[in-house]
């Protein structure tokens, strides 16, 4: 078998540079399994004020960590407030939260 060499990588922390990604340290949301989250996810709260914004970026993440608990996995599909959300595992060893065409 040949070795093949790497050419490109492009991380997370790529992503969030770009503004594709979005580090939940950044919007004081405690981190937990989910590390990362989509910015589509994020638009869908933007223009709510800080503090709600904040409070319903919890509560998906906190039903995204209810459906994750009950297998262990490395990509998770669930649905919340009749929305489909995607749950991959990224480099980092922990998960980002996204909307299925963000996969």
């Amino acid at each position: 078998m040949e070795d093949w060499e790497l050419i490109s990588v492009y991380t997370s922390e790529d992503g969030i540079e770009d503004g594709i990604l979005i580090d939940l340290k950044q919007l004081g949301i405690k981190e937990s399994k989910i590390n990362i989250m989509t910015s589509s996810v994020y638009m869908q709260y933007k223009n709510l004020g800080c503090d709600e914004a904040k409070s319903k970026i919890e509560d998906l993440i906190e039903r995204a960590e209810t459906e994750m608990s009950k297998r262990e996995d490395w990509f998770y599909n669930f649905k919340y407030k009749d929305k489909k959300y995607f749950v991959a595992q990224n480099e980092t060893g922990k998960y980002t939260l996204m909307l299925p065409e963000d996969y």
